[in-house]
């Protein structure tokens, strides 16, 4: 089920049954600023309800224990929550306080007391003690009135459950924290109603009671749904004096007071937004479903409430499958939006070209900023636009000035630009503000066209320089006729000594970042020399000016070429050389290179694109962050060499050995491999995506982060890798093996992985939605939290003695595939398809299998227990010595199915 929503409205749904009907309930979340009035006249600071996805991380730790946020159910009566503490005026000290939540004319008072205990005596008889100061007291049901034996709060205070409780030992204890002012705690014997604001548990009375009757009749006419007499005020959460008089409809004033650490009154005004709710049944059109607010819930030690809005719509299908989507909006009430309006997002929202163009367009949801936001955003586009120009030129001045200076030449006139005049307007029309980036809140539709504009551009920019390169071309062969190839030859021959001289040059630089420090200097004497030779200084020179310099140009010959290197280290496909080295280039600069290493001098950081070193012997070598893009590494042997952050992007490294070799961070993109050993190395955040690795040996190296996405890793060894945050997407990696590896976080999504060997392979939280495992074996591997499902192909695999616990295979194929022993824990296998599978012994209790597939399956002695089997195909499978106790097999399909001995629940339906 698709869901569709603006990034400032939470959603969440769920199906019910009620008298022999389906419904799906459908809930909006609002999070919004305390002590703000959400009014027309402030439309332009607070248009919005908050992030919800940023309001979440405040609550978990605060809600009640056990309590979710919403029951997704609708309530009979609107009601109001509160989840906080007392706090004392300015944080001094009070034994007693009053604390008040109002709401329009509805209020309510809580008295707060100090900790207090009873003690039975003889004279008097009943004595309590003086309560003990505080300045913060929780609002908890924990202290409220209450006990074991007390049915309204069995975590309260103060019950003792017996009007002669000191006969029976009981002579002394606790009293309520919280108490109505109204009816003060007299008696620790009396089962006085427990006063507090919070959500009350479903199993406590009254709520419990309000559940109707689960007996025969339900079981036979009901189940699995409500039972036909619940009272509609059984959704209601709140004690019962919390539920207003009159409907929520937004707008509403509040006040809250000794709520909050530092504000005594926090007053404001609730928002007036209306919220829609949308749903798309299979192939029909959008039907609205109509959402009321009726709860309201105040954080106001975390400065935010919540509004929550409900509606319900009946449906077909228990579990809500009839429904392929769910789309909640709010509005301005001032200004409703129409059925079509609605309909076109959802269409633009649904489409896969248009969806992504739209998914942070969020005023397509929620409602339209007013004139004052718009102009902040278009002054801060401009500010924004003057800023990046204002950089340029304040750049471009700079570098004139220096080339003035360098070469003794005149300075620009002040004020007269040296060159073409600057925009004084920048183009911001497809340029984003910070703020709307950082409100979600715009549509990437101009910026993608622009883009595909430019992309177009270049394209024909292109095509239109490639055919003048033919009409050059042309031109020749018709100047030179027969000779024109003689011509070439002795071009290319120039060529040839030009490459030789132009590659040295470029392998000669040191990457001076990379020397030992104390060569530092040494090495960047001649170039900084050189570089103040050039600015001709007015004699006589001042030393500390030139000593100045000189540090000013060792740091900036310094960090030069660690930029130079990080560009390329980023690129995904070569970018040097420009042109590709001559044979006899590539091999002469391989045998410079040879003689180097032999002779001790430092390799690391330098650009040796393109070098031929096959069968080269750099064993150990230090290779840090070196440039060897497209270079032919064919056969050579690198093992334990250092080749931290080097980038052989476009390499061929067939039949290398890189055994222990440390390749942390390096970039092999587009690399090929095939054959070579990578045994124990370290790759750990390399780059190696649209590589060509088939059949290369990977076991114990290291890819943690690794990032390998169109890898090709047909027949590979990765046995006791460590994968753990690589992301191998779409990866072909057919035959490979992976056995005893480790997988943490590691992104499979829809990689090719058939007859793959992951026996004894550890995998926790992995991607593997949509891959592709036919035939794979899995004997004894431990899988926990993995995503295996979507489109995922597990066909004829071998998974005896898998050990699963909370996977998701939701839609996978297992047709085929041997489970024996395995045991699968707390899983979802909802709408699988098992078609003549074998489940022999498999343990699958607490798992999930709604709409799944057994057909003629041989699930001999599997066990089922407590699994959820709702619509389940069981037709012409075997399931003799199976156990199905507690497990919900509402609407299953048992047509043909071998049930001898089978174990049943007495009070579970089979049909």
């Amino acid at each position: 089920m698709k869901h569709i929503k603006p990034t400032t409205l939470g959603l969440m749904k769920k199906p019910y049954q009620l008298r022999g009907q389906h419904y799906l309930v459908v809930s909006a979340l609002g999070f919004f600023r305390l002590g703000v009035a959400y009014t027309s006249d402030a439309q332009d600071q607070n248009f919005r309800f908050l992030p919800d996805s940023q309001q979440w991380q405040k609550l978990l730790h605060v809600l009640p224990a056990g309590q979710a946020v919403d029951e997704i159910m609708p309530k009979a009566r609107s009601e109001v929550l509160l989840t906080a503490s007392a706090h004392a005026p300015q944080g001094k000290p009070v034994t007693e306080l009053t604390v008040s939540l109002q709401l329009e004319s509805w209020r309510k008072q809580l008295r707060v007391i100090g900790d207090r205990r009873w003690v039975n005596s003889l004279l008097p008889l009943y004595q309590v003690s003086e309560p003990a100061p505080f300045t913060q007291m929780p609002l908890s049901w924990e202290r409220a009135y209450g006990g074991p034996r007390h049915t309204a709060n069995p975590q309260g205070r103060g019950y003792t459950g017996h009007a002669m409780s000191a006969l029976f030992g009981v002579n002394r204890g606790v009293l309520p924290n919280l108490e109505d002012p109204h009816a003060p705690v007299l008696s620790p014997a009396k089962a006085y109603a427990p006063a507090g604001v919070g959500p009350l548990p479903l199993h406590w009375s009254p709520r419990r009671e309000r559940f109707g009757s689960f007996d025969q009749h339900w079981i036979e006419h009901d189940a699995p749904g409500l039972a036909a007499d619940t009272d509609p005020l059984a959704f209601n959460r709140a004690p019962a004096d919390q539920w207003l008089p009159q409907p929520l409809v937004g707008g509403e004033a509040y006040c809250l007071e000794h709520l909050h650490p530092q504000h005594p009154r926090i007053a404001g005004v609730l928002p007036g937004f209306v919220a829609r709710g949308f749903v798309q049944r299979h192939g029909g059109e959008l039907e609205e479903v109509a959402l009321q607010p009726d709860t309201v819930w105040f954080f106001p030690e975390q400065d935010i409430g919540l509004l929550i809005y409900h509606g319900q719509i009946e449906i077909d299908d228990a579990e809500a499958q009839d429904i392929t989507a769910v789309m909640v909006a709010y509005e301005d009430a001032q200004a409703p939006r129409s059925m079509q309006h609605y309909r076109d997002v959802f269409a633009l929202r649904s489409d896969a070209d248009t969806a992504p163009l739209h998914l942070y367009n969020e005023s397509q949801l929620a409602p339209l900023p007013g004139d004052a936001v718009l102009a902040g955003r278009e002054a801060q586009r401009q500010a924004e636009a003057l800023a990046r120009q204002a950089r340029v030129e304040t750049a471009t001045a700079g570098i004139q000035q220096d080339l003035c200076e360098r070469y003794d030449l005149p300075l620009p006139t002040p004020g007269v630009p040296a060159g073409p005049v600057a925009m004084q307007t920048a183009d911001t029309s497809a340029r984003l503000s910070a703020q709307e980036i950082a409100d979600g809140d715009f549509d990437l539709t101009g910026v993608v066209a622009q883009a595909r504009a430019r992309a177009d551009q270049a394209r024909t920019h292109g095509e239109q320089q490639m055919a003048r390169l033919q009409q050059m071309k042309a031109e020749l062969q018709a100047t030179y006729g027969e000779h024109a190839g003689t011509a070439t030859e002795h071009r290319l021959a120039g060529d040839t000594v030009a490459q030789k001289n132009a590659a040295f040059d470029l392998a000669c630089v040191p990457a001076y970042d990379l020397l030992p420090a104390d060569s530092q200097a040494l090495a960047l004497a001649p170039a900084v020399d050189a570089m103040l030779a050039n600015l001709k200084l007015p004699a006589p020179q001042d030393p500390a000016v030139i000593a100045s310099l000189r540090e000013k140009f060792s740091q900036s010959l310094l960090q030069l070429p660690a930029l130079r290197r990080r560009g390329r280290h980023a690129a995904m496909t070569p970018s040097a050389p420009a042109q590709a080295l001559a044979p006899e280039v590539a091999a002469w600069l391989g045998l410079q290179i040879r003689q180097w290493h032999q002779g001790g001098a430092l390799l690391a950081g330098r650009d040796l694109a393109g070098i031929d070193l096959r069968e080269a012997d750099l064993r150990g070598a230090d290779l840090r962050e070196v440039m060897l893009e497209q270079a032919d590494l064919r056969g050579a042997c690198l093992a334990g060499a250092n080749l931290e952050g080097a980038v052989l992007c476009g390499a061929m490294l067939d039949g290398a050995d890189f055994t222990d070799a440390r390749l942390h961070h390096a970039n092999l993109c587009a690399s090929s491999a095939a054959g070579t050993c990578f045994a124990g190395a370290d790759l750990r955040q390399a780059r190696v995506s649209h590589a060509r690795w088939q059949g290369s040996t990977l076991r114990a190296a290291r890819l943690n982060d690794c990032l390998a996405q169109h890898i090709d890793l047909t027949s590979a060894c990765l046995d006791l890798a460590d994968l753990r945050g690589a992301s191998l997407l779409q990866a072909q990696a057919p035959h490979s093996s992976w056995q005893g590896a480790s997988l943490d976080k590691t992104v499979l999504l829809k990689a090719v992985l058939d007859h793959a060997d992951f026996s004894r392979a550890q995998l926790q939280r992995v991607t593997l939605l949509d891959a592709s495992l036919v035939g794979s074996r899995w004997q004894a591997a431990n899988l926990v939290k993995v995503v295996a499902g979507g489109t995922a192909d597990w066909s004829g695999a071998d998974l005896r003695d898998l050990r699963a616990a909370q996977c998701g295979w939701h839609g996978a194929r297992f047709c085929g595939a041997d489970l024996s022993d395995a045991h699968c824990l707390r899983c979802t296998f909802d709408t699988c398809d098992f078609d003549a599978a074998r489940l022999h012994r498999t343990l699958l209790a607490n798992s999930r299998f709604m709409n799944a597939r057994f057909h003629r399956a041989d699930a001999m002695q599997a066990d089922f227990y407590q699994a959820m089997c709702r619509k389940t195909d069981f037709s012409d499978a075997n399931l003799h010595l199976a156990s199905l106790i507690q497990a919900d097999l509402s609407g299953a399909d048992l047509t043909g199915a071998t049930l001898t001995q089978t174990r049943l629940d007495d009070q579970r339906r089979a049909a």
